[in-house]
């Protein structure tokens, strides 16, 4: 099987959505539980604007990268976003994603 077989594409679609589907609920929950029940609408409504400018800079940035140096570049365009990403939620997990005992 390679990546160009339809089966595979949709497993790795659905796979895909059931690992961030919840993402955007979590993270939300996260954003007040840090900032406090006081300043929940500027932290909810800054995470709206964050998403916005990310699907704005991604879209113009794959279209550069995909326009200059074709479709191989770029998941090679993406891997030091991703890293990024992942230092970010590395450091950040005790603060915004803190263990509480008793809830699972």
């Amino acid at each position: 099987m390679t990546w160009d077989t339809p089966a595979v594409l949709l497993v790795a679609v659905a796979l895909w959505g059931a690992a961030f589907g919840g993402a955007p609920t979590r993270i939300q929950t996260a954003l007040v539980d840090v900032s406090g029940p006081e300043h929940a609408d500027v932290a909810t409504s800054l995470q709206a604007t964050v998403y916005n400018a990310g699907i704005a800079a991604g879209s113009l940035a794959g279209g550069v990268v995909l326009e200059n140096a074709g479709a191989g570049a770029l998941p090679w365009a993406s891997l030091p976003l991703v890293i990024g990403a992942v230092l970010v939620v590395w450091t950040a997990r005790t603060r915004g994603f803190p263990v509480r005992r008793g809830v699972r």
